[in-house]
């Protein structure tokens, strides 16, 4: 039996794992460190910080600092309403979904009417319909019934947004246009330094995750979702066959696909305070 902030489970192993730290790329349970037990693997992997504007509080440094979020496009909706209808009107599956003690054995918070419980280890919070919790089983992802790969992809999205960072203490600051750079923040990048590696680290966690979703939007009809992650997917692609001495273009590659990502989470977050 295993007891973290509050919550116990039995027979599982347990990850809990800040939605700030940047091995949360739900991509592979191999590097993240927990408690364990026999059975099946759980990965808490909600965001609770929220954007209320086009400005948010970084979570870094914890210093009070903001960060702006606003993306370079005038019009953050054009060519995103849809995504964002998507992502915030559908409804959960009844496809697996368990009750009373059946949802208890799997989550035992479940009898606070909070969760919805899967059968296959998806926990979905109702009210964000957002993944809470997901249990891997031989250490694979189990795949989604029918829209639980919209609530993992928008958990996907609202946390690897603030991981995107390659300068500062703070991991979720903007990067900077190419143009605005210091000459010390080239040298991190061009000569294959720390920033260099983050860049390409994170890049390839970002090709391995949303990878699967093309072929989870693809076969359940989301043809718009499945083309804007391909298309996502192919800058951050290219940046893994480049060296240190084409830095410019994959920074370049990087930034676009950051921006696309953060502009995906904040039409998200803005239209589900519409609704």
């Amino acid at each position: 039996m295993i007891k973290k902030g509050g919550l116990i489970l039995r027979k599982r192993k347990v990850w809990l794992i800040s939605t700030i730290i940047a091995s949360i790329f739900l991509t592979s349970c191999d590097s993240i460190e927990g408690a364990a037990t026999e059975g099946n693997e759980q990965t808490v992997v909600e965001k609770d910080n929220k954007i209320d504007t086009e400005i948010q509080s970084s979570n870094g440094s914890g210093d009070g600092s903001e960060r702006n979020l606003e993306p370079k496009k005038n019009d953050i909706w054009d060519g995103y309403e849809g995504y964002a209808k998507t992502l915030t009107e559908f409804e959960l599956p009844e496809r697996g979904l368990l009750e009373g003690d059946e949802a208890k054995e799997v989550f035992e918070q479940a009898g606070h009417g909070l969760f919805a419980v899967y059968e296959n280890g998806y926990v979905i919070k109702k009210e964000s319909k957002s993944v809470f919790v997901l249990s891997y089983i031989d250490g694979k992802r189990p795949y989604p019934y029918g829209t639980q790969s919209l609530a993992l992809f928008k958990t996907f999205i609202s946390t690897i947004t603030g991981e995107l960072g390659l300068f500062g203490e703070n991991m979720g600051s903007r990067n900077k246009d190419l143009g605005e750079l210091t000459n010390e923040e080239r040298d991190m990048i061009s000569k294959g330094s720390m920033s260099w590696r983050k860049l390409h680290g994170n890049s390839e966690r970002v090709v391995k995750s949303l990878r699967q979703f093309e072929t989870y939007f693809a076969e359940q009809g989301y043809d718009d979702l499945a083309t804007w992650t391909t298309d996502t997917v192919d800058l951050y692609e290219e940046i893994l066959t480049l060296d240190h001495t084409e830095w410019k273009k994959a920074y370049t590659n990087y930034l676009e696909g950051a921006e696309r990502i953060e502009r995906m989470d904040m039409v998200i977050e803005l239209m589900s305070k519409k609704s």
